[in-house]
């Protein structure tokens, strides 16, 4: 349990770096998708941080004339969204790599929602 936790907090101190580097402006913004596609995974701090760039995201997209940059950002985080999710439904014995998605995959994906 201890060795959990140490490796939880190193994890947030890791993140939390990497979130105010990109606050200040050292990183690119674009570099934030990497943290935004995990938001509500690894708990409420972790989410903070993602707050934390989303809220420069939206100043960067009304004041900062970025608009592009924005949604590039949001379309780089949905893409990854998506794939975790697609990769979610794979048997655990299968290669993310081996997955072929065609037409013929997509109704069987998407029985969950009805």
């Amino acid at each position: 349990m201890q060795s959990r936790l140490v490796a939880s907090q190193r994890f947030q101190r890791n993140i939390s770096t990497f979130a105010r580097a990109i606050h200040r402006g050292i990183f690119d913004l674009r570099h934030a998708s990497v943290i935004l596609k995990y938001w509500g995974r690894f708990g409420p701090t972790f989410d903070d941080f993602v707050r934390l760039l989303m809220h420069d995201l939206r100043d960067e997209g009304n004041y900062g004339n970025q608009g592009e940059l924005v949604a590039t950002v949001l379309v780089e985080t949905l893409q990854g969204v998506s794939t975790s999710f697609v990769l979610s439904f794979l048997p655990l014995n299968r290669s993310p790599s081996a997955v072929r998605l065609g037409p013929r995959s997509l109704p069987r994906l998407f029985r969950f929602f009805r």
